[in-house]
């Protein structure tokens, strides 16, 4: 069974131009006057017949002229026969634009913009074209359509988001847009490396085609990767990322007043620390500020609330009892000297202990350390899984005493490890970090290749999985 479609439809809408010749016709029409004859022989010979004819004749040039401008919208509109059962859809082009954070420098985010409106004038005219916006999460702004006027107009509307990149996402809601024989997706990023995991697989279709116009990164990059109050100043980590020495204003801000400014010079692909010194109240927030007009522009600010910070809460979790054996003595002592020992209460509690706690002893605290499950009985390991799904942190370690085969339970997901640890023997393995700039990388920033130094004897593999990010790996 066939029926008519059109591939562009909204030319359909011309043809109510086919009312104007009706409308002149109407207008135009004349009336012809009555005239009163005093004999009726003198309209023995009146042209009735040729009237008659006129208005014939003018009938028909009006209905051509109707028949002319319908045409000529349906020509436009390109009408054509489509199989109820067998029906090819047409091809598409999508445009994924990436709007993560690593496009917030000067201009960059402006050039993806203009490359995205370059990949919409250069789609074949017969595909139709839609919008996909991608960072953590992506989302089909505008369907395929053939309106592109409309799609150049939501990418001028496309604006920078606090996500980061998740190419494997794009690709797989901009395959989820495409049809027919022919498509492409058009991918406008930066390519951040971390964008792609090891273990995310393809989701386009092999006819699909991907092409990939490369937003260049800013020549270099000066971040604020830390601020805390240490009694009457403000102490703020600095991070020159690029490979030269960069030269930035350090500014702190009380309210809407700038307090007190340094200049400083930082090396390239280093870090240092900025003592703001001024007279802080016991309540209300600073604002640190740097001038950075190269580099990515959100990592330019940092906010510290100058209340003293309550100490967090941590369970650490062992195998055996505390004072029986080393297992949570060093986490302990490193996490007790925190911020002079008013960082963290640190509990050391053994698996059996830790399950029989009360929901008030519990408390929901600031996050979990697990160094062994070994002791951990059902309410236990409950307790445990109950707490990530409600937001909580847990910081697991793969240790002798981690029961590899319970872990799914405990933690409330699977975790995907290898069921033997490996020994390197003759290799030397590193931890490399997949992208330096997270702040959990912070402390071996300075100095420059601190986490390299460090030589693994014995680690157990943890899968790739899709969604779970990966922040290092071993070199191994």
């Amino acid at each position: 069974m066939f029926g008519v479609t059109f591939l562009y439809p909204l030319f359909l809408v011309a043809a109510v131009a086919a009312i104007i010749p009706l409308a002149l016709h109407l207008f135009r029409r004349k009336t012809e006057a009555v005239i009163d004859f005093p004999a009726v022989r003198l309209l023995e010979q009146a042209p009735v017949e040729r009237q008659r004819r006129r208005r014939l004749r003018e009938l028909l040039l009006l209905a051509l002229r109707m028949s002319a401008l319908g045409l000529l919208a349906l020509a436009f509109a390109r009408p054509y026969l489509a199989s109820a059962t067998t029906s090819v859809p047409a091809p598409v082009t999508i445009i994924a634009l990436d709007t993560s954070l690593s496009l917030s420098a000067p201009g960059q985010f402006d050039a993806a913009r203009r490359a995205a409106r370059r990949a919409v004038d250069n789609a074949p005219a017969t595909h139709t074209v839609g919008l996909v916006t991608f960072a953590d999460a992506a989302t089909l702004v505008v369907a395929p359509t053939t309106d592109r006027g409309g799609v150049l107009a939501a990418i001028d509307q496309t604006s920078i988001t606090a996500g980061g990149t998740r190419f494997r996402t794009a690709l797989a809601r901009a395959a989820e847009a495409v049809r027919g024989a022919g498509s492409r997706i058009v991918v406008i990023s930066d390519l951040q490396r971390a964008g792609w995991e090891a273990g995310d697989e393809g989701a386009v279709p092999d006819s699909v085609v991907v092409e990939v116009v490369a937003i260049a990164a800013p020549a270099s990059n000066v971040a604020i990767t830390a601020a805390r109050r240490e009694r009457d100043a403000i102490v703020a980590g600095i991070h020159n990322y690029g490979a030269q020495p960069a030269r930035v204003r350090v500014r702190l801000r009380l309210g809407d007043r700038e307090v007190v400014a340094h200049t400083i010079e930082v090396a390239g692909q280093a870090a240092t620390d900025v003592r703001l010194v001024a007279t802080l109240g016991a309540r209300g927030g600073a604002e640190v500020r740097i001038d950075d007009d190269i580099g990515y522009q959100a990592d330019n600010s940092r906010f510290v609330v100058l209340e003293p910070p309550t100490a967090v809460p941590v369970f650490v979790i062992t195998a055996d009892p505390p004072g029986s054996s080393a297992a949570g003595f060093y986490i302990e002592r490193a996490l007790s000297v925190a911020d002079e020992g008013g960082a963290f209460d640190v509990r050391v509690a053994d698996g059996r202990a830790f399950s029989a706690l009360s929901p008030q002893q519990f408390n929901d605290p600031g996050a979990i350390v697990l160094l062994g499950t070994s002791t951990l009985d059902r309410i236990g390991r409950a307790r445990v899984a109950n707490y990530l799904r409600g937001g909580g942190r847990v910081l697991l370690t793969l240790g002798p005493d981690i029961d590899a085969a319970t872990l799914g339970d405990i933690v409330g997901t699977d975790v995907s490890i290898a069921a033997e640890p490996t020994n390197p023997n003759t290799r030397t393995v590193t931890l490399v970090a997949v992208d330096g700039r997270h702040p959990i990388f912070r402390p071996f920033s300075n100095p420059t290749g601190a986490l390299g130094d460090v030589y693994v004897e014995r680690y157990r593999r943890l899968n790739d999985q899709p969604g779970r990010t990966v922040l290092a790996r071993f070199s191994g």
